[in-house]
């Protein structure tokens, strides 16, 4: 099955708090504090940003950059990375190349593991990438504190 892009982009205010929520719960996973998280706009004219602080590791840095696409991919049941990082996700593409060089070795092999780990990771905290994409639907921006006490019982 091949990701649509037209249909991403008539839900592009839903997939945008996808996105934009899974920046946000990676960063708290990854130990990181996350300043905030917001959507401007509405439909298919969406703007969103995830501030938080800058993980230690290049890893976890790679990891909070992949988030976004990754919840976009884990709530298509897509699995084209590619496509998502030509369209929603293509600053964050830009953006982990930094912390990318940083990791070192082989930089294919340090791809593919970001995008596995980091899907897996996401996966597990699904309830809660919902509960703040739900969230910030509604309100169209959230504190850390906020992200933070939406996270459920079950995953503390």
């Amino acid at each position: 099955m091949e990701l649509n892009i037209d249909e991403l982009k008539l839900v592009s205010d839903e997939m945008g708090s996808i996105h934009e929520a899974s920046h946000a719960v990676m960063s708290v996973l990854v130990g990181s504090s996350v300043v905030g998280v917001w959507l401007e706009g509405r439909g298919s004219n969406y703007v969103g940003f995830c501030e938080s602080t800058i993980a230690t590791a290049p890893q976890d840095e790679v990891a909070i950059k992949f988030a976004g696409v990754c919840g976009e991919l884990i709530e298509t049941q897509q699995s084209c990375w590619s496509i998502c990082f030509r369209d929603s996700g293509r600053s964050d593409w830009r953006s982990s190349q930094v912390s990318i060089d940083h990791i070192g070795g082989d930089r294919r092999k340090a791809i593919r593991e970001a995008k596995a780990t980091r899907l897996d990771r996401l996966t597990q905290h699904w309830p809660w990438v919902l509960a703040v994409a739900h969230k910030l639907r509604e309100t169209r921006y959230l504190c850390g504190d906020e992200v933070l006490a939406l996270r459920p019982i079950s995953l503390t």
